[in-house]
């Protein structure tokens, strides 16, 4: 039988993390959409938030099917 010690205090802390990462994408790709709105380049957009040029155009798709 396998025992796994669970520590809830480690486990908030790693939920706490996660979040702020998806907190940190959801505010990129909310900027990223500002930006396309402006008409800002999918490459100037890309370089300025530090995500990938693939990530900014699938986004600019998106919009367009919209």
């Amino acid at each position: 039988m396998l025992f796994v010690e669970f520590d809830i205090d480690v486990a908030k802390e790693v939920w706490f993390e996660e979040g702020i990462e998806k907190g940190i994408e959801k505010g990129k790709l909310e900027a990223a959409v500002g930006f396309l709105e402006m008409g800002d380049s999918v490459e100037k957009i890309a370089k300025a938030l530090k995500v990938p040029v693939e990530q900014i155009q699938k986004l600019k798709d998106d919009m367009k099917k919209k």
